[in-house]
Protein backbone atom coordinates (compact mmCIF):
# COMPACT_ATOMS: atom_id res chain seq x y z
CA UNK A 1 0.00 0.00 0.00
CA UNK A 2 1.22 3.47 -0.79
CA UNK A 3 0.95 6.27 1.73
CA UNK A 4 0.19 9.68 0.18
CA UNK A 5 -0.31 12.74 2.38
CA UNK A 6 -2.16 15.80 1.06
CA UNK A 7 -4.05 18.69 2.66
CA UNK A 8 -7.07 19.23 0.45
CA UNK A 9 -10.75 20.17 0.60
CA UNK A 10 -13.26 18.47 -1.69
CA UNK A 11 -16.56 19.45 -3.26
CA UNK A 12 -18.46 16.94 -5.39
CA UNK A 13 -18.13 13.20 -5.79
CA UNK A 14 -16.61 10.74 -8.21
CA UNK A 15 -16.49 7.03 -8.87
CA UNK A 16 -13.90 5.02 -6.92
CA UNK A 17 -11.14 3.00 -8.55
CA UNK A 18 -10.56 -0.11 -6.41
CA UNK A 19 -6.97 -1.33 -6.49
CA UNK A 20 -4.98 -4.04 -4.76
CA UNK A 21 -3.16 -2.06 -2.10
CA UNK A 22 -1.24 -5.09 -0.81
CA UNK A 23 0.74 -5.75 -3.97
CA UNK A 24 4.51 -5.64 -3.45
CA UNK A 25 5.06 -4.73 -7.10
CA UNK A 26 6.37 -1.14 -6.94
CA UNK A 27 4.60 1.46 -9.02
CA UNK A 28 6.07 4.59 -10.59
CA UNK A 29 4.40 7.60 -8.95
CA UNK A 30 3.98 10.50 -11.39
CA UNK A 31 3.34 14.16 -10.49
CA UNK A 32 3.29 15.94 -13.85
CA UNK A 33 2.22 19.54 -14.38
CA UNK A 34 2.24 21.94 -17.32
CA UNK A 35 1.16 25.45 -16.38
CA UNK A 36 0.31 28.45 -18.51
CA UNK A 37 2.64 30.55 -16.35
CA UNK A 38 5.10 28.27 -14.53
CA UNK A 39 6.46 25.89 -17.15
CA UNK A 40 6.63 22.10 -16.97
CA UNK A 41 7.66 19.86 -14.06
CA UNK A 42 7.51 16.06 -13.82
CA UNK A 43 8.42 14.35 -10.53
CA UNK A 44 9.00 10.58 -10.58
CA UNK A 45 9.24 8.38 -7.50
CA UNK A 46 8.65 4.72 -6.73
CA UNK A 47 5.98 3.42 -4.36
CA UNK A 48 6.79 1.44 -1.22
CA UNK A 49 4.82 -1.11 0.79
CA UNK A 50 2.69 0.07 3.69
CA UNK A 51 5.04 -1.32 6.35
CA UNK A 52 8.16 0.22 4.77
CA UNK A 53 9.63 3.56 5.75
CA UNK A 54 8.01 6.56 4.06
CA UNK A 55 11.11 7.13 1.96
CA UNK A 56 10.04 7.06 -1.67
CA UNK A 57 12.97 6.32 -4.01
CA UNK A 58 13.31 8.72 -6.92
CA UNK A 59 13.17 7.39 -10.48
CA UNK A 60 16.23 8.58 -12.37
CA UNK A 61 17.44 8.35 -15.98
CA UNK A 62 13.89 8.23 -17.38
CA UNK A 63 13.09 9.43 -20.89
CA UNK A 64 10.34 12.06 -20.46
CA UNK A 65 8.75 13.71 -23.50
CA UNK A 66 5.84 16.08 -24.11
CA UNK A 67 4.15 16.21 -27.52
CA UNK A 68 1.90 19.19 -28.26
CA UNK A 69 -1.06 19.09 -30.64
CA UNK A 70 0.73 21.67 -32.83
CA UNK A 71 3.25 18.95 -33.71
CA UNK A 72 6.16 20.02 -31.50
CA UNK A 73 7.84 17.47 -29.21
CA UNK A 74 10.00 18.34 -26.20
CA UNK A 75 12.43 16.16 -24.22
CA UNK A 76 12.53 17.16 -20.56
CA UNK A 77 16.02 17.13 -18.98
CA UNK A 78 16.54 15.65 -15.51
CA UNK A 79 17.45 18.75 -13.51
CA UNK A 80 17.91 16.85 -10.23
CA UNK A 81 17.32 13.19 -9.28
CA UNK A 82 13.74 12.32 -10.20
CA UNK A 83 12.85 15.89 -11.26
CA UNK A 84 12.40 16.61 -14.97
CA UNK A 85 11.75 20.24 -15.92
CA UNK A 86 11.47 22.71 -18.76
CA UNK A 87 10.65 26.21 -17.55
CA UNK A 88 10.16 27.54 -21.09
CA UNK A 89 7.46 24.97 -21.96
CA UNK A 90 4.14 26.55 -20.99
CA UNK A 91 0.71 25.37 -22.06
CA UNK A 92 -1.97 27.18 -24.05
CA UNK A 93 -5.77 26.86 -23.74
CA UNK A 94 -7.50 24.36 -26.05
CA UNK A 95 -4.24 22.60 -27.01
CA UNK A 96 -3.70 18.96 -26.06
CA UNK A 97 -0.50 17.67 -24.47
CA UNK A 98 0.70 14.05 -24.57
CA UNK A 99 3.05 12.84 -21.85
CA UNK A 100 5.28 9.81 -22.40
CA UNK A 101 7.61 8.39 -19.77
CA UNK A 102 9.94 5.48 -20.51
CA UNK A 103 11.78 4.06 -17.52
CA UNK A 104 13.33 0.64 -17.94
CA UNK A 105 10.64 -1.60 -19.42
CA UNK A 106 7.80 0.60 -18.16
CA UNK A 107 5.95 2.93 -20.53
CA UNK A 108 3.61 5.51 -18.98
CA UNK A 109 1.39 7.75 -21.11
CA UNK A 110 -1.33 10.35 -20.60
CA UNK A 111 -3.14 13.10 -22.51
CA UNK A 112 -4.52 16.34 -21.13
CA UNK A 113 -6.40 19.15 -22.89
CA UNK A 114 -5.98 22.63 -21.45
CA UNK A 115 -9.33 24.24 -20.53
CA UNK A 116 -10.29 27.80 -21.39
CA UNK A 117 -8.92 30.21 -18.81
CA UNK A 118 -11.46 31.79 -16.46
CA UNK A 119 -10.24 35.12 -14.99
CA UNK A 120 -9.45 35.23 -11.26
CA UNK A 121 -11.44 38.31 -10.28
CA UNK A 122 -10.82 38.79 -6.56
CA UNK A 123 -8.98 37.43 -3.53
CA UNK A 124 -10.87 38.30 -0.34
CA UNK A 125 -9.18 38.02 3.07
CA UNK A 126 -11.57 38.49 6.02
CA UNK A 127 -10.55 38.72 9.67
CA UNK A 128 -12.65 36.33 11.75
CA UNK A 129 -14.26 38.09 14.69
CA UNK A 130 -15.75 36.29 17.67
CA UNK A 131 -15.28 32.75 16.34
CA UNK A 132 -13.28 29.84 17.64
CA UNK A 133 -10.10 29.03 15.73
CA UNK A 134 -9.22 25.55 14.59
CA UNK A 135 -10.74 22.97 12.29
CA UNK A 136 -9.66 22.15 8.73
CA UNK A 137 -7.27 24.78 7.46
CA UNK A 138 -7.24 26.51 10.83
CA UNK A 139 -5.34 25.58 13.93
CA UNK A 140 -4.03 27.36 16.97
CA UNK A 141 -0.94 29.43 17.57
CA UNK A 142 0.29 32.96 17.10
CA UNK A 143 -1.54 35.32 14.79
CA UNK A 144 -5.10 36.28 13.97
CA UNK A 145 -7.59 34.04 12.22
CA UNK A 146 -8.56 34.97 8.65
CA UNK A 147 -11.07 33.47 6.25
CA UNK A 148 -9.96 33.17 2.60
CA UNK A 149 -12.46 33.67 -0.26
CA UNK A 150 -12.11 33.80 -4.04
CA UNK A 151 -14.39 35.33 -6.65
CA UNK A 152 -14.70 34.50 -10.35
CA UNK A 153 -17.38 34.55 -13.07
CA UNK A 154 -18.09 31.03 -14.34
CA UNK A 155 -18.78 30.86 -18.11
CA UNK A 156 -22.29 29.65 -18.96
CA UNK A 157 -23.07 26.55 -20.96
CA UNK A 158 -19.84 24.60 -20.48
CA UNK A 159 -18.47 22.39 -17.70
CA UNK A 160 -15.66 24.00 -15.71
CA UNK A 161 -13.37 22.63 -13.04
CA UNK A 162 -11.20 24.66 -10.69
CA UNK A 163 -8.39 24.13 -8.21
CA UNK A 164 -7.24 26.84 -5.78
CA UNK A 165 -3.88 26.45 -4.03
CA UNK A 166 -3.05 28.52 -0.93
CA UNK A 167 0.49 29.46 0.10
CA UNK A 168 1.54 31.25 3.28
CA UNK A 169 4.98 32.90 3.15
CA UNK A 170 5.81 30.69 0.18
CA UNK A 171 4.84 27.41 1.86
CA UNK A 172 1.90 25.27 0.78
CA UNK A 173 -1.14 25.46 3.08
CA UNK A 174 -4.02 23.73 1.29
CA UNK A 175 -5.83 23.20 -1.98
CA UNK A 176 -9.54 23.23 -2.76
CA UNK A 177 -11.43 22.05 -5.85
CA UNK A 178 -14.78 23.17 -7.28
CA UNK A 179 -16.95 22.31 -10.25
CA UNK A 180 -19.84 24.35 -11.70
CA UNK A 181 -22.66 21.82 -11.67
CA UNK A 182 -24.68 24.04 -9.34
CA UNK A 183 -23.20 27.40 -10.35
CA UNK A 184 -22.98 27.37 -14.15
CA UNK A 185 -22.82 30.91 -15.54
CA UNK A 186 -22.85 32.53 -12.11
CA UNK A 187 -20.53 34.86 -10.25
CA UNK A 188 -18.95 32.58 -7.64
CA UNK A 189 -17.69 33.70 -4.24
CA UNK A 190 -16.25 30.57 -2.64
CA UNK A 191 -14.61 30.08 0.73
CA UNK A 192 -11.32 28.17 0.68
CA UNK A 193 -10.50 28.09 4.39
CA UNK A 194 -13.82 28.35 6.20
CA UNK A 195 -12.25 27.70 9.62
CA UNK A 196 -9.57 30.27 9.06
CA UNK A 197 -5.81 30.44 8.84
CA UNK A 198 -3.43 32.01 11.34
CA UNK A 199 -1.82 35.13 9.85
CA UNK A 200 0.32 37.84 11.39
CA UNK A 201 1.25 41.33 10.26
CA UNK A 202 3.65 41.11 7.33
CA UNK A 203 2.70 37.57 6.31
CA UNK A 204 2.42 36.96 2.57
CA UNK A 205 -0.64 35.11 1.33
CA UNK A 206 -0.77 33.80 -2.25
CA UNK A 207 -3.62 31.95 -3.96
CA UNK A 208 -3.23 30.28 -7.34
CA UNK A 209 -6.34 29.66 -9.44
CA UNK A 210 -5.98 26.71 -11.81
CA UNK A 211 -8.51 25.80 -14.50
CA UNK A 212 -8.16 22.02 -14.73
CA UNK A 213 -9.77 19.37 -16.91
CA UNK A 214 -12.35 16.85 -15.69
CA UNK A 215 -9.89 13.96 -15.34
CA UNK A 216 -7.59 16.00 -13.13
CA UNK A 217 -10.59 17.12 -11.07
CA UNK A 218 -11.54 13.45 -10.63
CA UNK A 219 -7.99 12.69 -9.46
CA UNK A 220 -8.08 15.31 -6.70
CA UNK A 221 -11.69 14.55 -5.82
CA UNK A 222 -10.90 10.85 -5.37
CA UNK A 223 -8.83 11.70 -2.29
CA UNK A 224 -12.19 12.27 -0.59
CA UNK A 225 -12.63 8.50 -0.87
CA UNK A 226 -9.02 7.74 0.06
CA UNK A 227 -9.18 9.69 3.33
CA UNK A 228 -12.92 9.46 4.03
CA UNK A 229 -13.59 13.05 2.99
CA UNK A 230 -16.55 15.08 4.24
CA UNK A 231 -18.88 14.04 1.39
CA UNK A 232 -18.04 10.34 1.40
CA UNK A 233 -18.42 7.69 4.10
CA UNK A 234 -17.26 4.72 2.03
CA UNK A 235 -14.27 2.48 2.60
CA UNK A 236 -11.02 4.23 1.57
CA UNK A 237 -9.61 3.32 -1.85
CA UNK A 238 -6.69 4.35 -4.01
CA UNK A 239 -7.15 7.60 -5.92
CA UNK A 240 -8.29 7.80 -9.52
CA UNK A 241 -5.55 8.38 -12.12
CA UNK A 242 -5.54 9.67 -15.70
CA UNK A 243 -2.29 7.81 -16.45
CA UNK A 244 -1.81 4.64 -18.49
CA UNK A 245 0.93 2.26 -17.38
CA UNK A 246 0.91 3.06 -13.67
CA UNK A 247 -1.75 3.24 -10.96
CA UNK A 248 -0.50 6.25 -9.00
CA UNK A 249 -0.27 9.90 -9.95
CA UNK A 250 -1.65 12.38 -12.46
CA UNK A 251 -0.85 14.58 -15.46
CA UNK A 252 -2.31 18.10 -15.42
CA UNK A 253 -2.09 20.72 -18.16
CA UNK A 254 -3.82 23.79 -16.72
CA UNK A 255 -4.06 27.55 -16.79
CA UNK A 256 -2.80 29.38 -13.72
CA UNK A 257 -3.35 32.87 -12.33
CA UNK A 258 -2.17 34.14 -8.93
CA UNK A 259 -3.25 36.84 -6.52
CA UNK A 260 -1.38 37.87 -3.38
CA UNK A 261 -1.88 40.00 -0.29
CA UNK A 262 0.42 41.16 2.49
CA UNK A 263 -1.31 41.16 5.88
CA UNK A 264 -1.27 44.76 7.19
CA UNK A 265 -0.48 45.99 10.69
Amino acid sequence: MVLILLTITFLGCTEELDLDLNSSDPQVVVEANISSSEGTQVLLTSSVNFDDDNDFPVVTLADVTIEVSDGNTYNLPEMSPGRYEMESLICEPSKSYDLEIQTGSKLITARCVVPTQVPFDSLIVEKIEGETAGGPGGGFGNGTQYRIKVQYNDPAGQPNYYRFVVFKNGSFESSTIFDDRLSDGQVNTNTLLSFGINLSSGDSLEVKMQCIDENVYDYYNSFGNLFGGPTNASTPANPYTNLNGTKLGYFSAHTSESKSQIIPN
